[in-house]
């Protein structure tokens, strides 16, 4: 009998490649991969661990026969625990100009609204995305946020302008936060604000110092900082100050980019198109996965909920049906909620003629397979189901969708459990890594 756990996931794998099984035998395989990662780890973090691979195999699976109704849980989560932002950069939601399409309202999400989310997708979930177009640090509890999300051991990574001047840095540092990028275009005041409107450089550079002496001091390696530039024409002047900078301040990578072109919103800011984009990694990424597992909370295995593997068994399905020729990633992989607990389907914004308001979360519904999801999984990039309109869904008229690589299953689920140092796991991700 196989009992090492990358061979019980390819039992699990092969038993949801075939037309006929039963709940059942489907749910001995899932205890039985539990049961093999409590010789190693606690109660909890096996619980953990198991719920995610398990969910992983299942999103696959269910993708590859296009079900429209998923067994699989998201296994990335985008929560914009903010909706605002202190700056006004062009092309953004939050950009002043009159040309402004989006519907983003500002909001602060409810610590206890967010508790109850992950408590609906934490379990199932391997990574937190804390942002999506708000500023994550105007959140006045976002550290809490933070070790909230770490408590499902997931990893979580935020994008911030870090300008505020009230920043608690070495709360942050504190917090368990694996991944901080840091959009900073620019290294003085006249060059930086051009783009970044409304900010302080040395507002943002007094908070990365900060956030890397808190690091020292307590002698953590996270957050990884990554400093994003992103390159336009105004601001490639001071490229070779800012490769300087980065090697002197402390940040872990230095990341030279090319932006979307924002000229439909303000033709002076121009890209740079002949550059070719650079990363400049000045440490080298490790693992925090055996620090995350120290830090769960301890939890008994009599007071675990093993249902929540009752809900990633799929419903067999007869083999040979016509599939639609493509599948977005996003409507199989992750989920997103803005400030105000409206779930989108994806990381784009709604905005005029595009429907992207697909559910509001009331604390306890689970809507990844309401009829909005369902009928868009049917529809995605098809323009039917539904007459053209504003009231139409958008991913049925998507363009992006088709080639979204973002949660691509197989390479994020790679990218989780290659960290854990564990040989069974590593092998497992090594087998979804020939999936990718």
């Amino acid at each position: 009998m196989n009992n090492d756990f990358d061979q019980i996931m390819g039992e699990i794998n092969h038993v949801l490649g075939h037309e006929t099984y039963t709940a059942e035998s489907l749910l001995s395989l899932y205890k039985k991969a539990y049961v093999r990662l409590t010789k190693d780890f606690s109660h909890y973090a096996a619980y953990l661990i198991a719920l995610k691979a398990i969910n992983i195999i299942v999103s696959e699976n269910e993708k590859k026969l296009r079900k429209t109704k998923i067994a699989n849980r998201p296994m990335g989560l985008i929560v914009d625990p903010a909706n605002g932002c202190l700056l006004n950069c062009p092309g953004c939601v939050h950009t002043l100009s009159k040309n402004n399409p989006f519907d983003w309202p500002n909001g602060i999400l409810p610590k206890e609204t967010f508790k109850k989310f992950l408590d609906i997708y934490g379990p199932y979930a391997c990574s937190a995305y804390l942002y999506n177009y708000g500023e994550p640090f105007l959140h006045p509890k976002m550290p809490e946020l933070i070790r909230t999300a770490k408590n499902y051991l997931m990893g979580a990574s935020i994008s911030s302008n870090l300008a505020s001047k009230q920043l608690d840095c070495k709360e942050i540092v504190l917090s368990g936060l694996d991944y901080l990028l840091v959009s900073l275009d620019g290294v003085s005041q006249g060059v930086y604000s051009t783009f970044r409107r409304n900010g302080d450089v040395e507002t943002v550079f007094n908070n990365l110092r900060s956030l890397i002496a808190f690091k020292k001091e307590t002698g953590s390696h996270r957050p990884w900082i990554a400093w994003r530039y992103l390159v336009f024409e105004h601001n490639y002047c001071e490229i070779d100050a800012a490769k300087e900078i980065a090697t002197s301040i402390g940040v872990d990578e230095l990341l030279l980019a090319n932006p979307w072109s924002v000229a439909y919103d303000d033709p002076s800011i121009v890209v740079k198109e002949d550059y070719k984009a650079e990363r400049l990694a000045f440490s080298p990424w490790r693992s925090f996965f055996a620090e995350d597992v120290s830090a769960l909370p301890v939890i008994s295995e009599d007071q675990l909920d093993f249902t929540l593997f009752e809900n990633i068994i799929p419903t067999p399905v007869q083999k040979g049906k016509d599939v639609p020729a493509s599948a977005c990633n996003f409507l199989y992989s992750s989920i997103t909620m803005d400030a105000n607990c409206r779930i989108l389907p994806c990381c784009a914004p709604p905005s005029t003629g595009v429907d992207l308001v697909y559910d509001t979360f009331t604390g306890n519904n689970y809507s990844w397979n309401n009829e909005t999801f369902v009928n868009v999984r049917t529809n995605a990039f098809s323009q039917a189901g539904k007459p053209e309109g504003i009231d139409t869904p958008h991913c049925y008229k998507c363009l992006a969708g088709k080639s979204a690589g973002l949660f691509d299953t197989p390479s994020n689920g790679f990218n989780y459990f290659a960290q854990m140092g564990h040989v069974g796991i590593r092998n497992f991700a090594d087998i979804l890594k020939t999936e990718a």
